[in-house]
């Protein structure tokens, strides 16, 4: 699908994507978690023997497209559907999807031939074929009983999945740089623990990675709902790092897991539940976003505890402690680090 060409069309912003294909030279920088993340779900779709290759690529793309988290989430939600439904390819169904996060989320004018800048594989001919492609099984899977809500959910939702799966992925995990891929100062992350040892050391972790960064460390919900509200005009809150359980007992003291997958107020995921936004009346045209909301909790030791919670109001699960490349993936995936350098 899809054979080796090139297109032709006068291209917009020419100066900026060719300066940033210029400067995306894989061994000078970081790569994104997301684009790891990408890398892992497309060896597992392909059954590639490595993830180097689609992972870079999708960096590749991240950078001299400019693409932020909900974009390159769509795009590897466009690509898997191609991939599963319509045997494409991986690099092409990738390019695809690349044109289509754009066109779904993007405020800036975006034409195929944009994608010059990334790969020259492809004519325009085919980018527009691919797209139709793309559309027709994306409406097909909504028809098919995916219940309805808006496209920046749909996206937040394979957002979470993608980092999931790379959080589950050990071997690209211990991997990974932990360095950032930009200064942001932007960035603000609640700590929701009600273990003093445990507050200190994540908002050291934090600020191991993001020096500049503000954290809000509480002990209750109470206080975390306080603070996502005084916060939300000026510096809201992008990152929770939430534990489960809060009733201040430990394990020997009789913690038990349906507790804290309940309602009571000594379960962090009361806040998970809270702090996402009501979903608007028209749940199509519902654009609103929330935080990333990450349960870090000992009491995950399984794959049935991480569903359990993740079906509950979190975004992603991982087991205390909290490993710095794991805190790194969730920054990344959250949104904060999108300014790319």
């Amino acid at each position: 699908w899809l054979p080796e060409a090139t297109g032709g069309l006068n291209w917009p912003q020419e100066t900026r994507y060719t300066l940033a294909a210029h400067l995306c030279q894989p061994a000078t920088f970081a790569m994104h978690g997301l684009s790891l993340a990408i890398g892992a779900a497309v060896q597992k779709l392909a059954a590639l023997e490595s993830s180097e290759e689609p992972a870079q690529y999708a960096e590749r793309g991240r950078r001299i497209l400019r693409l932020d988290v909900s974009t390159l989430s769509a795009a590897m939600m466009a690509a898997q559907v191609l991939m599963w439904k319509g045997r494409v390819h991986w690099h092409g169904a990738l390019t695809i999807g690349f044109c289509m996060g754009l066109k779904m989320l993007c405020e800036q004018s975006f034409h195929v031939g944009d994608m010059k800048h990334v790969t020259t594989r492809y004519t325009l001919r085919e980018l527009l074929a691919g797209e139709k492609r793309a559309c027709e099984l994306l409406l097909g899977a909504n028809r098919c009983g995916i219940t309805p809500c808006s496209p920046l959910r749909h996206v937040n939702i394979f957002r979470s999945m993608l980092c999931s799966l790379l959080l589950e992925s050990t071997q690209i995990l211990d991997s990974m740089s932990v360095t950032l891929d930009a200064p942001c100062p932007e960035l603000h992350v609640l700590v929701l623990d009600d273990d003093p040892v445990v507050r200190l050391a994540h908002t050291e972790m934090v600020r191991t990675l993001e020096p500049c960064a503000r954290v809000t460390a509480v002990a209750s919900v109470a206080e975390a709902i306080g603070a996502v509200e005084q916060f939300s005009g000026s510096q809201p809150v992008q990152l929770v790092l939430l534990d489960l359980d809060l009733s201040g007992q430990t394990a020997d003291d009789g913690w038990r897991l349906p507790l804290c997958l309940s309602e009571d107020p000594r379960s962090g995921l009361t806040l998970a539940n809270q702090i996402d936004p009501l979903m608007g009346a028209e749940p199509g045209t519902d654009f609103r976003a929330k935080p990333l909301v990450a349960v870090v909790s000992g009491a995950i030791s399984q794959p049935s505890h991480l569903r359990a919670v993740c079906n509950r109001g979190a975004d992603v699960a991982v087991a205390k402690p909290l490993k710095l490349r794991a805190l790194k993936v969730m920054i990344d995936a959250s949104g904060a680090a999108d300014i790319i350098g």
